[in-house]
């Protein structure tokens, strides 16, 4: 105890010499606030300042510079004008900036576009301005995918189009003004269900698309606009007859989807896979499994690796990608040998690590979106290079990707052994040899492109039901390129007579037809729910795919992977023994200042390797790529003063609003971090309202990140988006998450949760009629266990880290030692007592000791009044003896919930509040609530900008909860003064997390954190104050207040 005395009196002297050295004064002057040089009552103290009048807004039209004092004078440029921006509109306002949805149009049907005066590029389609309008048609476009929601879809009966094949419903149509008037063409078919469609037919047949006539030439244009429609299958194509003469209302929309790509060489990007590929690929895998059928589905054909016109069509052929990765591959020989070292194993080289990523990848998402019916073929026909890599490896590494067995190889002959996890050899021969057939083998007419005679179909098809055998009619023909030839299904169902051969995977018996093209053309265009009708009533159960397609039938391209449309290719996620595909020395940015800025403003970007930037050849520049809150980009110059900095002016043509900012190249570039864009000059910033979500269906364009723990947060971007996620790991088991949805509907936010085991997988958000599949993968990495370290692991007291640090730890292990002393003496003491035999000295020995034990009690009692009369933070902040905790202080007061108007005034209980972001995610609301926009102080602004950058270098991640207005009741007015805000964390709820984010919120300059953490209550933080629970604390929430 004098040790403690001594101690304390040593802190007293060493705080008093503390204070007085500092530049706080006890009962000082707050320098902070200027007076009003014009009142007479009030006499200046020394280094008062005086208020100068004036409007202190930047954005404002009349910011006075020299004033520390607003007047509420600041002034303001107009809004936008609302109205109909569409000149052939009855109602054009040509003073209007912001089109409203208003605009009507002249009709004498109801619908915008009167038909009797349209030229109809086919004059035999004229007659469809006369059908009736029975369906009910909505219209969305969104980079190259258009959706036509029409309620006819599955109501209208289907036919035959010559040339196409059957099933076909209708088709969609254009309306495209040209030369004072309308002009219309059908430029599609649509099968029985479909309602999406890509729109690169959508231009000139000089231009690679459909449009005739008068059209030929025409590309859509950004900002014009079109009208849509659709229809039964108009004459032109039928032969001026149709299967049902009605017609759909006319929806205008203003085109803001991806202009086709002229002709010439197809650019792909091999860090994008395709949706639409996927989802046709998903559609008739699944349609297939749901008639019994089993699909043989190939990922690459050799015929791709012949040189002439296989290689001018392989997509890794360097002049069919935009990836710099493949240009060292000059000829298939090279490829594929270099293939063959990246599926080993080998990653030395940027092409292999690239390859094998690329691989990697693909065969993920072709076992993502398909059944468990496929029987999975790495590689179509024998192969041709045995010599160049050991083609076991490659199929064993092949099958491990892959993850759900059903191997089939494919040797070159008859009767050479099968890999030893194939359970199927893919034999090619084309004649009527029924001792070819096996159970363990499938016969494959791959031999020419025409399928065999109708009698050799039928004798083989017996043949492989009466010995348990397997036969694939294969068909890459024309039209077998698009459709099929019922003489096919006609000559299974002779040998077959209509009934399905029962099925023993590896044993047989398979019987079916298929086409490595013809798949894609019969699911574009809808016709492929008949095609699986009458191979299943003819009594086949198999089919074939090939998924890196002839894409000389498809000049749009229905690969896995996208077309370039001029974005940076992607990282891609690593194959495990790879690493990713982003070059270790891409620049990084770790801060932007100012976080918010008018456009051509000067902002300085600090971070790592800023002198790897593009263009190489200057390394004193670097591309700086602003992104606003539509995701509209901007390529600004930057001035590169060190490899750690740079500045740069912010671009013009963007939307106000929260965006952000990456720096670097296409393929090397750098994260991203938030930035506001003031006073944007750009067009078409509108965000959809909420209510008009559930109407559209859902569609993903990204996520972010796509590595992500458990327990962390996962960003889904997209359009027409809701809360339900959905997560299909690669066994097909499927995991419902509920997310919260921003304002616009564009990104859905949610929590990776604890049942969820790390691994590979897709993600879905599922919309009122259709469900939108991620066209990238989403990794899911182990993370720390909820509820921080072991209590094995967990030391007893926190480290000493502080001078303050230091006192606690000696007052604590005090405390814990006195009182083990004062226990042990009271227990000799009363041993004493009760063996005295009534001996007054013993008694009164006994007596000495219990009395010096509660002395030193009460000595030690004092030593912690004395700690804390010096300073509260010498004793953790408050009197908290272990086991015993005072209960916490009340709020001052209970407050009312603001009006219902308050977000929609610049000043109603909050001076100088802004918009910090729009659909931050509330916590406190019951059900899936629409929370309105939080807004928060400007003085609390900056700190929020550095608590992001810092909690963001900490590598925590968290959420706004609760700010102003809030959206429950609250004891604590500094949600009604914008001085307060509740954020929560978006990394695992750990102690050490939470620490990071109070250390956070410290250096950030927040002077008040109370700890809300109800779950980790009880547990010990080096930073954090101990948890405090008030009668209407609404979760877990760390309290902040500027």
């Amino acid at each position: 105890m004098v040790v403690l005395i001594i101690l304390s009196t040593f802190l007293i002297n060493q705080m008093a010499s503390l204070y007085s050295g500092s530049n706080y004064a006890f009962g000082g002057h707050d320098t902070s606030v200027c007076y009003d040089p014009g009142d007479p009552n009030y006499t200046p103290l020394p280094g008062d300042t005086a208020c100068v009048y004036g409007c202190i807004d930047p954005i404002a039209n009349n910011y006075n510079s020299s004033a520390n004092h607003d007047d509420g004078s600041c002034t303001y440029p107009p809004g936008p004008i609302s109205g109909c921006t569409d000149p052939n509109a009855l109602n054009y306002d040509p003073n209007a900036t912001q089109d409203d949805g208003s605009c009507t149009y002249p009709s004498g049907s109801g619908d915008p576009i009167d038909l009797s005066t349209v030229q109809w590029v086919h004059s035999v389609d004229s007659v469809v301005s006369t059908w009736n309008r029975t369906a009910n048609l909505n219209v969305g476009v969104n980079g190259k995918i258009i959706t036509l929601n029409y309620d006819k879809a599955n109501v209208w009966p289907s036919t035959t189009v010559p040339g196409v094949g059957p099933g076909i419903v209708g088709s969609p149509w254009i309306f495209i003004y040209l030369n004072g008037q309308w002009h219309a063409d059908a430029w599609e078919y649509l099968g029985q269900g479909q309602t999406v469609k890509d729109t690169s037919n959508l231009a000139g047949r000089s231009l690679c698309g459909v449009l005739d006539g008068s059209l030929d030439g025409y590309t859509l244009q950004q900002g014009e606009w079109y009208g849509f429609m659709v229809s039964g299958v108009p004459p032109n194509n039928m032969g001026g007859g149709t299967n049902i003469a009605e017609r759909s209302n006319i929806v205008m929309l203003q085109w803001n989807g991806i202009v086709n790509p002229k002709c010439g060489t197809i650019q792909l990007d091999l860090t994008r896979p395709n949706s639409v590929f996927y989802q046709a690929l998903s559609q008739y895998t699944n349609a297939a499994k749901s008639r019994g059928i089993y699909t043989l589905l190939a990922v690459y054909n050799m015929w791709m690796d012949d040189p002439g016109q296989g290689w001018d069509l392989n997509p890794f052929n360097p002049a069919n990608n935009v990836n710099p990765e493949t240009d060292p591959l000059t000829n298939p020989d090279i490829f594929i040998t270099e293939l063959g070292l990246a599926m080993s194993g080998d990653t030395s080289t940027v092409t292999r690590n690239f390859l094998r990523n690329v691989w990697y990848n693909l065969i993920l998402k072709l076992a993502q979106n398909t059944p468990d019916t496929i029987l999975f073929q790495p590689l179509s026909e024998p192969f041709k290079d045995s010599g160049q890599f050991n083609l076991n490896q490659f199929l064993t590494q092949a099958n491990q990707w892959w993850g759900k067995n059903k191997l089939v190889d494919n040797p070159p002959n008859r009767n050479d052994p099968i890999h030893p996890q194939a359970i199927y050899r893919d034999y090619h021969d084309i004649s009527e040899n029924p001792n070819l057939l096996g159970p363990d083998t499938i016969v494959n007419t791959d031999v020419i492109c025409d399928p065999p005679p109708g009698q050799t179909i039928t004798l083989m098809a017996s043949e492989a039901r009466n010995r348990g055998g397997n036969y694939l009619v294969y068909d890459c023909s024309t039209p077998g390129a698009q459709s099929w030839l019922p003489r096919v299904n006609a000559a299974i169902n002779s040998a077959l007579g209509g009934v399905q051969p029962s099925i023993s995977i590896g044993q047989g018996t398979l019987i079916g037809y298929g086409g490595p093209d013809f798949w894609m053309g019969i699911t574009a265009n809808g016709s492929y729910i008949q095609f699986l009708d009458e191979l299943k009533n003819a009594g086949g159960n198999l089919t074939f795919a090939l998924a890196i397609l002839n894409n000389s039938f498809f000049p749009q391209s229905m690969l896995p992977w996208e077309l370039s449309t001029g974005q940076a290719p992607l990282p891609l996620p690593p194959a495990p023994g790879g690493s990713s595909t982003l070059p270790s020395t891409a620049p990084t940015i770790s801060s932007i200042s100012p976080g918010s800025a008018p456009e051509g403003t000067t902002v300085t970007i600090t971070g790592q390797n800023l002198d790897n930037c593009e263009p190489i050849s200057d390394p004193t520049r670097c591309n700086v790529q602003f992104f606003d809150l539509t995701g509209a980009r901007s390529t600004a110059s930057g001035n590169v003063t060190s490899p750690t900095s740079l500045t740069v002016l912010v671009p013009s043509g963007l939307c106000t609003g929260a965006g952000s900012v990456r720096v670097g190249s296409l393929t090397n570039f750098s994260n991203s971090l938030p930035f506001n864009i003031l006073n944007g000059t750009g067009s078409n910033c509108i965000v959809p309202p909420p209510s008009s979500v559930s109407q559209n269906n859902p569609i993903i364009y990204s996520l972010n990140p796509m590595t992500v723990g458990i327990g962390g947060t996962l960003e889904i971007i997209g359009d027409y988006l809701t809360p339900n996620v959905q997560f299909y790991d690669a066994s097909g088991g499927t995991t419902n998450v509920i997310g919260w949805v921003n304002a616009g509907a564009q990104i859905t936010t949610v929590i990776i949760p604890e049942i969820m085991l790390p691994g590979i997988y897709n993600v879905g958000i599922a919309g009122m009629n259709s469900t939108a599949i991620s066209p990238d993968v989403l990794i899911i990495i182990g993370d720390a266990p909820f509820g921080g370290p072991s209590a094995a692991s967990a030391p007893l007291l926190p480290a000493a880290t502080k001078f303050q640090d230091l006192i606690t730890s000696a007052y604590d292990y005090s405390l814990i030692l006195v009182g083990i002393a004062v226990f042990i003496m009271i227990m000799w003491g009363g041993f004493l007592w009760m063996t005295s035999a009534a001996n007054p000295g013993n008694i009164n020995t006994a007596k000495g000791y219990i009395r010096n034990a509660i002395i030193g009690a009460i000595l030690l009692a004092s030593s912690y009044v004395i700690l804390n009369t010096i300073s509260p933070e010498l004793v953790g902040g408050g009197f908290s003896l272990r086991g015993l905790e005072a209960p916490p202080p009340p709020p001052p007061v209970t407050g009312n919930l603001c009006p219902n108007n308050a977000n929609g005034l610049p000043d109603n209980g909050c001076s100088g509040c802004v918009v910090m972001n729009t659909g931050v995610p509330r916590k406190s609301g019951v059900g899936d609530i629409w929370a309105p926009n939080p807004k928060i102080t400007a003085s609390v602004d900056t700190a929020l900008t550095s608590l992001i950058t810092q909690a963001a270098n900490q590598g925590v991640t968290f959420e706004v909860t609760e700010a102003y207005c809030p959206t429950v009741s609250h004891l604590d007015l500094s949600h009604y003064n914008g001085q307060g805000i509740d954020i929560a964390l978006r990394s695992s709820t750990t102690a050490a997390n939470l620490d990071k984010l109070c250390q956070a919120a410290e250096d950030a300059g927040f002077t008040t954190i109370i700890n809300e953490y109800s779950s980790l209550a009880g547990q010990t933080f080096s930073v954090c104050p101990t948890v405090t629970i008030y009668g209407t604390t609404t979760g877990n929430n760390l309290h902040l207040e500027k």
